[in-house]
């Protein structure tokens, strides 16, 4: 009985996970189709070097960007560990 019971458990998970797939493949396919090009062609544009934004321009970031960013992340760590000590 106990040895039915575990197949059947193991009968379910493997349905689920058969389910998910489809449903993974279904989604795929349906945004292939509304937006003309598969989701990895997507992310290879996003990712690489020359990437562009929607308005055409360029979305690497220039080194006075990079150094603000730096700025402000070294002020969001000064301000955490302000908080922390507080505490």
């Amino acid at each position: 009985q106990t040895r039915h019971a575990a197949w059947s458990s193991k009968r379910k998970w493997v349905t689920a996970l058969a389910a998910v797939v489809v449903l993974a493949v279904v989604l795929d396919i349906a945004t292939r189709l509304m937006m003309g090009s598969s989701a990895a062609s997507a992310a290879r544009r996003i990712f690489t070097n020359n990437a562009l934004s929607s308005s055409g321009t360029s979305l690497a970031a220039s080194d006075a960007e990079k150094g603000e960013a730096n700025d402000f992340y070294l002020r969001g760590r000064y301000e955490w560990n302000q908080r922390c000590q507080r505490a």
